[in-house]
Parts: C-alpha cells; sequence; structure tokens
C-alpha cells in the first residue's frame, strides 16, 4: 500500500540528513505540495537542499527542536510559504551526554524529553496540540 500526500503540506525536524532528509523526499515523491525541513546547521541544510534539488517545493529552516519559541516561527513560516501545515514528523532527536550514566548530569537526561515535547508544541496551531501531551491536555 503506497501512500499519498497529494496536496499536503509538511514539516519534518531533524531533516537535515539520515531518516529526516529520507522522510521529506518520500513525502515530496509522495506529492506533498510542500516540506519544510528543520536542522541546527544552516551548512547541513544548505547541502540536504541541494541534493533534494526541489527548492520551489522545499522551505529549510535552521531551528532547535528543544525550543518552542523556535518551532512556533517554523510553523508560521510553514503557514507563510506553503498556506498551511497538514503533516507533522517530530523526527529531530538529541545525545544528553556522553559517558556512565551514573555520572550524568540530570539536566542533560531531560534534553531528549524536552526535545520530543517541543516538536510536538510545535504543532500548537495546524495539528491542534496545544501544550506538550506530558504536562496537558490538548485543547
Amino acid at each position: 500500500m503506497e501512500a499519498r500526500f497529494d496536496g499536503k503540506v509538511a514539516l519534518v525536524t531533524g531533516a537535515s540528513r539520515g531518516i529526516g532528509e529520507a522522510i521529506a523526499v518520500e513525502l515530496l515523491e509522495a506529492g506533498a505540495n510542500g516540506v519544510t525541513i528543520t536542522g541546527r546547521k544552516p551548512e547541513n541544510l544548505d547541502e540536504t537542499i541541494q541534493r533534494i534539488g526541489d527548492s520551489d517545493r522545499v522551505l529549510a529552516l535552521v531551528a532547535r527542536a528543544d525550543d518552542a519559541d523556535a518551532a512556533d516561527r517554523t510553523v508560521a513560516a510553514t503557514i507563510e510559504r506553503f498556506g498551511g501545515c497538514d503533516v507533522l514528523v517530530n523526527n529531530a532527536g538529541t545525545n544528553p551526554a556522553a559517558g556512565p550514566l551514573t555520572k550524568v548530569d540530570l539536566g542533560a537526561v531531560d534534553r531528549p524529553g524536552r526535545s520530543t515535547c517541543a516538536g510536538l508544541c510545535c504543532g500548537r496551531g495546524p495539528c491542534g496540540v496545544r501544550r506538550c501531551p506530558s504536562t496537558a491536555a490538548p485543547s
């Protein structure tokens, strides 16, 4: 069964390489009108745009997945460029710290959760999620 995304607009976080980039390419090949990709490093996003080669249907934005303000700006830019946002793929992740878990700062261990939460909050407008599911029910 092949999924189609004809006429849809998607936002893919953590899409400057790897799985996120592959998802963005698949969405475009499946008919998406536009795909916003995010990543932390502008040079990686530039390289991704060159590899994808469809700059009319791709918007690349520098944004950290654990920054709720960046999430808001990303959704707003997606809506401004493509007229909406139908699909959110929260692919961004973080590596909290290296080394034995017993020596890792507890604040660092919480980073992946914040990243996921901010990514989910990214869908506040178009996806209907107003707050992180772990802290409040969607309204």
